[in-house]
Formats: C-alpha cells, structure tokens, sequence
C-alpha cells in the first residue's frame, strides 16, 4: 500500500498546471482537461487508499473506475485486486480488468486467477487476462480443472454478456469442461448442474443436445436441472426434442414445466399448439398458465380464440396480461376486435388496481399498437383515475412502464401529453414530462424549461432536467452547472450527463466545486463526468 500512495502522491505532483485565464473560449485547454481528470483520479484514489472506508463507499468508487476505463488509474485497480480487503470489490476489478486490454494488468489477473481465495474472482480474473492476451490459455485450463471454479464458470457463462466477453477461441474448451463435468450429481449441485447446461446453449453446444435429451427423460432427475434442459433445448434449436418437451408438460413440477413451455416457444413446431392451449386453460398455478399463454403467441392467427378467451375469461390479471401481449404479438383485425372489445369490457373497472396495473399498461401499448388512439388514450384517463390512491406506490416501482406506455399512447395520439399535463397530480404530469423528450424531440424544450424554477415540485424539477439533459445546448451550462449539488441523485446526474455533452468551459469550475464536496455521492458523480468531460474535450481540440 505504501507504494500505491507514493504512486499518487508523484502522480499528484507531475503536472501542477496554472490556472489559464481562457474561459472565454467554447472548450478548456488539454492542460485544463487533464488537470480534472487528475483531480477526479485523486478522489478515487483517496477512498481506496483509506483503510476505514465502508465497503458500500469502496464498491461505489472502483464501480465508477472501472466503467470509464482511465489507463492511468491501472496502478489502482491492479493493487485493489490484490489487496483491497472486501471480496466485492475485488470481484469488481477482476471482471472489469478485460476491457482495458492493458498489457501491465496481466501480472495482478494471473496471480489473483491462480491465487485469489473467492472461486468467482479467480474466474473472473482469468477470463480477463485471456482478453488481454489470448496466448494465457493454459490458465483457463487450470480453473476448469477444478471443481469450484468450474462451478463459477458455469454460473458466470449463463448470461449472454458473460459469454460476449468470453474469447470464442475458449469455447470449445469450457464445452468439454461442463460436458464432463455435468454427469458427476455428487460433486455439483442442481443450481451449478443447471447453470452447465445453460451455459452449454449460451455458448451453442449442438453436441450437447443428447446430453439434455438424456436429463430430460431421466425419470429419477432433478426437476430444476431438466427444467434447465427443456429450455436449452429450446435454444439450441434441437427440434427432434419437440415429442419429449409435450410429454413431460403434465410434469408437476414447475420449473420443469416452465422449462418445457419456454423450450417449445422457442422451437415454434405446431405440434405444440394443443398442449399448449390445454394447459394455458386449464392449469392450476397462474405462473404456468402465463407462461403458455406467452408461449402461444408465436403460432400466429391459429391461436387467437384460445388467447380471446384467455383474456376475457382467467381468474389471474397476470394471465390475462399474457394472452393480451401475445395477441398485440400476432395482430391483424381478429386480435384488433379482440382487444378493443375488451377495453370497453368491465374486468379493469371492477379489478383491483394493484392486482390490475400491468393488465392495465399493456391494454393501453396494444391500443396504440392497433392505432386505436382515442380509446387509448379515454383509457388512459380512466386507469389514471383508478390508480390515483396508489400511482405513488405505481409510479415507484413501474416509472419505466408508466413512462413507455405514455410514449406508446402519444405517438398515436400526441394530445395525452397535454391532458397529462394538465392534471393536477404531480405523478401523471411526471409521466408526461418523462415521455415529453421521446414524442416531441427539440420541440419539448420549452415545455421542460417550464419545470426548471426551483420552487417546483422536485419529481417534476427532476423529470425536467432528465429531459432536458436529452437536448442540452451551450446556453445550458449554467442552469445545469447549478445542479451539480442538489440533493437528489437523479437531478445531479441529470446536470452531469449534460456539462459532458456539452463540453463548454463554463462547467470547469462546478465541476471542480463538486469534487471537493462533502457528500462522497456527489463526488462519484463528479469524477465520472470529469473524466468524460476531460476525454471529450481532448478529442475535441
């Protein structure tokens, strides 16, 4: 440690820059710019270096390190790897480490892949390191030797964007690691069986279909891990298993049944069609009726009547949800009617609004998926009026989905922003500011400038300048450079994003303010747009 603070410390004292009386000019200099970037350096290093600092505090900075992906700061990282007394922190370094392709990380990645006590930082550090320099294989060798960082393995390489990041010249490596390894049920788990198999679809093991064929019909298997089989099957477009995923659907185990269905959704055989519909309509767990209903919109006009009747007939919101994307899923005038009939129905005036909100969003989207704009956006008013009691809690946890369906609603009918607006709930007129941008481009500029005074209501200040940070203009710079310190975190970062963007010399100064505050929240904010504001002006002059 002793080293890494001299590091900085000499790093500190390289470039004492003067301050330049040039702000009249559109961007800093490169001197300015990397006076920043050392500044926001510093604060980084500053929380690391500190002993007493929390884990939260530690895994805030080096997530912020990590994603801009500064050179300089490798000195850092590598000694946080090594030595940083949190394993989430660590964790986080040996899986970002890849990206950076630095020669000068390689050392710290093999040594913590072949000595780092946690199984997952021993993965991750390896797999950087062959992203670095491909001529390390012997490396994965040795972690797909052995049993617990074969079972990271397994578990990491489920995702698409963990197999994205994992060289495709090791594929065929890690394919027969999992398919040696996947028989052995007393040295690994189901969850880690599991992940085998997933990971053997994700990295397109066509020679494992036989090997999930087997599982699947093992009548003595391990209902998660032949649920993991069905669906990988699905996904490696194994067709010859459609006979063997219809036969285990009367399984009463859940996970291999959803397995199953998600399987035969991906294979789309017609075989599948009528299996299918008996259990979307007669099963009794509402998880396993939704399923199949998502799974029937792939058969097209075929299925229609089953999924009308879903919708007007299940016991379960969430079902009906189901039937109802699918058939905005398949279209044309039969499933129009369908849905339009629906809408006028009385289910969503009688159903409870929590239990119906998403019913209720994906009623509105399939409106305007169908160009049914006026009732859209009737229905829009009238579900607005039933969450009224709860849209605090709605708008909470489903902003996203309140804000998109908006979005959806006003390209067909661009009148609901100004009903919206018009609404003395600051919630609905937050959705409508949050669609604003999306529907109305440039044009919504002065409508979000409206929201901006400072004795407005903070969710819609916030919503303003999230907007507004979609279109900044140098006239901005001050307005944003205000921000940088409010108190809510989605404002600040609003302010940020929009300095950076616009890259004007004004915004030095607030920028350097905030990364002396007293809020460490503030100052990850800062050193992240700092950094970014220093690329962008060095790519610029």
């Amino acid at each position: 440690m002793n080293r890494l603070i001299q590091i900085f410390a000499l790093t500190s004292l390289v470039v004492l820059l003067p301050a330049l009386s040039v702000w009249g000019q559109a961007l800093p200099t490169d001197d300015e710019a990397r006076q920043l970037q050392l500044e926001a350096l510093k604060v980084i290093g500053l929380v690391l270096l500190n002993p007493e600092s929390t884990e939260a505090d530690r895994v805030n900075a080096i997530t912020v390190l990590v994603r801009i992906g500064e050179r300089t700061s490798m000195p850092l990282l590598t000694q946080t790897l090594l030595n940083d007394p949190f394993a989430s922190v660590r964790r986080i370094v040996a899986e970002g480490l890849g990206e950076y392709q630095a020669p000068e990380a390689k050392f710290a990645l093999r040594q913590a892949a072949l000595t780092a006590p946690i199984d997952s930082i021993r993965w991750a550090s390896g797999v950087s390191l062959v992203q670095i320099d491909p001529e390390e294989a012997d490396i994965l060798d040795i972690l797909l030797s052995e049993r617990d960082t074969l079972a990271s393995a397994a578990l990491s390489l489920q995702s698409d964007n963990a197999v994205a990041e994992f060289p495709e010249q090791f594929h065929e490596l890690a394919i027969a690691a999992f398919t040696d390894a996947f028989p052995d049920d007393r040295t690994y788990n189901s969850v880690e069986r599991a992940a085998m198999l997933k990971s053997l679809a994700e990295l397109n093991s066509q020679s494992s279909a036989n090997l999930m064929l087997n599982n699947l019909n093992d009548e003595e298997g391990d209902g998660f891990v032949q649920g993991a089989a069905a669906f990988s099957l699905g996904q490696l477009g194994v067709l010859r298993a459609v006979p063997d995923l219809i036969a285990v659907l009367d399984s009463n185990d859940d996970p291999l049944q959803v397995g199953a269905i998600g399987g035969l959704r991906l294979l789309q055989d017609t075989a599948a069609i009528e299996p299918l519909t008996s259990i979307a309509l007669q099963e009794d767990t509402a998880e396993i009726r939704a399923s199949a209903a998502t799974a029937l919109g792939v058969f097209g006009e075929s299925v229609i009547d089953t999924l009308v009747e879903i919708l007007n007939t299940d016991v379960s919101p969430a079902v009906r949800q189901a039937a109802l994307s699918s058939l905005t899923q398949i279209g044309g005038d039969q499933a129009q009617q369908a849905v339009v009939a629906f809408s006028t129905s009385e289910f969503l005036i009688t159903c409870d609004p929590q239990a119906c909100s998403g019913l209720a969003l994906e009623l509105l989207v399939s409106l305007a998926a169908f160009g049914e704009g006026d009732l859209a956006v009737e229905l829009l008013q009238a579900s607005i009026n039933a969450l009224a009691d709860v849209l605090p809690f709605v708008f909470a946890f489903a902003e996203a989905d309140l804000i998109n369906t908006a979005i959806a609603v006003a390209k067909v009918s661009p009148e609901v922003i100004d009903i919206l607006l018009a609404n003395e709930n600051p919630f609905v007129q937050a959705i409508a500011l949050g669609a604003l941008p999306a529907v109305s481009g440039e044009f919504a500029r002065s409508t979000l400038l409206d929201f901006v005074n400072p004795d407005e209501n903070r969710l819609l200040r916030r919503m303003a300048f999230e907007g507004l940070a979609q279109m900044p203009l140098a006239e901005d710079a001050e307005l944003f450079a205000a921000e940088l310190q409010n108190r809510d975190r989605r404002t600040r970062g609003a302010a940020f994003n929009a300095l950076v963007e616009i890259g004007d010399v004004d915004a030095v100064d607030p920028l350097l303010a905030a990364l002396a505050s007293d809020s460490l929240a503030v100052q990850l904010q800062a050193v992240e747009a700092s950094i970014n504001f220093g690329n962008r002006v060095l790519e610029s002059n």
